[in-house]
């Protein structure tokens, strides 16, 4: 299959003649590869090119003719040879003459082409960094065209006019970048377009906070060009700076969102833990109901006669205290649980409280003491429950054994 790459191999396998921008003119010896190349070429139908002024031992022989003079191994072939010279594919002097095509500047490459200055065909292994940065420029205006609010996808000009809006205080700013490819960007010594990149890749769409992202960069886009008067070139020239203002206006973001969301955590986690320990108290206070019913009995003791009578009420209320008991000892473990569930919970916020903002270490602080307060009082109302729950079996034991001994 004959493309411009064979007119690439077939100018090496002719020591590489100078190029008059138009034409290049040489004479070899026909071997097996050049023959081959120049058969490619003849069959192609000038689609990539071709011969004019052709001699085969010194024989003028016109183009046309060449299939009546077939080309042996070991002739002496002096051609002149015309590159294809309309479109983007062709060949270039130098990377500056490469430059000036219209197509970088939208940000597309020429699938192929080749530059003598560095005899460089897109095929070839080793780029110059020439070539990388190039690439690397055209995938930033590329990436560019898409995050962009507004561009003119539709125009006939050989650039891109890329619009950027930013929203700040109901007041809109905007700047519009006509993209270029100029040698000064070239001149420097390292360009990551893998951030903008990322932001485009349909890979990360599901991550969170992407669109935000997108939305960042645009407005650092902005905020960018305007506080210092940057065009397209010193933007790219500039480029590793206005990358690290997107890194710190997009670390400024997740870090109050961050904020935000742990303030919110911590109150979801602060209630939850005073709605268990409030729910544990009416519990409590629904269980020690029994203790008057317990100390009527108690007192009820004194109207009885019959000795048996009275200790069976006194096994009784004994029996009620000790289930009681046994509940508030219940309750008290389950207590113990909710206060070590929430050290748990809040133990990522306790670590972490030194990296927080004043204003969220007191949001904390201030959740732990009231639960603490809370934690407190309940253990001191099972305890003081516990203390009430044997009352009626002492009342009752001690009138059991007044009247048991008179």
């Amino acid at each position: 299959m004959t493309n411009l790459s064979t007119v690439v191999d077939f100018y090496r396998a002719s020591s590489k003649p100078q190029f008059d921008g138009r034409s290049f003119s040489a004479t070899v010896e026909i071997n097996n590869n050049s023959l081959r190349l120049v058969n490619l070429l003849i069959n192609s139908h000038k689609a990539y090119g071709y011969f004019e002024d052709i001699d085969i031992n010194d024989e003028f022989i016109d183009e046309d003719d060449l299939k009546l003079h077939p080309i042996k191994i070991g002739d002496k072939f002096s051609y002149t040879y015309i590159p294809p010279k309309n479109g983007a594919e062709r060949f270039y002097n130098s990377i500056l003459e490469f430059l000036s095509i219209n197509s970088l500047k939208k940000g597309v490459i020429p699938k192929e082409y080749y530059i003598i200055d560095e005899d460089f065909h897109p095929s070839d292994s080793n780029k110059p960094d020439e070539i990388i940065k190039i690439e690397k420029i055209c995938a930033i205006i590329s990436s560019l065209a898409e995050i962009a609010h507004f561009h003119d996808t539709k125009s006939e000009s050989s650039n891109y006019r890329l619009v950027f809006v930013r929203d700040a205080d109901a007041k809109s700013t905007s700047v519009i970048l006509e993209t270029c490819i100029t040698p000064e960007m070239l001149n420097i010594n390292y360009i990551d377009e893998a951030i903008i990149k990322s932001l485009l890749d349909i890979k990360n769409s599901q991550i969170p906070h992407q669109a935000e992202k997108t939305g960042i960069f645009r407005n650092t886009i902005v905020e960018f060009i305007l506080d210092n008067k940057y065009d397209f070139e010193s933007l790219i020239c500039h480029w590793d700076t206005f990358v690290r203002l997107f890194e710190n206006n997009l670390s400024t973001y997740m870090s109050g969102f961050s904020f935000h969301k742990a303030r919110k955590e911590i109150a979801q986690s602060e209630a939850e833990f005073a709605e268990k320990i409030s729910k544990l108290i009416t519990d409590l206070t629904t269980k020690v109901l029994s203790i008057p019913v317990s100390l009527l009995a108690s007192f009820g003791i004194l109207k009885l006669t019959s000795k048996p009578e009275m200790l069976l009420v006194l096994l009784g209320v004994l029996l009620s205290s000790l289930i009681l008991h046994m509940v508030l000892l219940n309750q008290e473990k389950q207590l113990k649980h909710i206060c070590h569930a929430k050290d748990i919970a809040f133990m990522p916020f306790i670590n972490n409280n030194e990296n927080y903002p004043d204003e969220l270490k007191k949001d904390i602080n201030k959740a732990l003491d009231e639960l603490s307060k809370s934690q407190t009082k309940c253990d001191g109302t099972i305890k003081l429950f516990m203390c009430l729950a044997w009352l009626p079996s002492s009342i009752a034991a001690g009138i059991f054994f007044a009247k048991f001994f008179t």
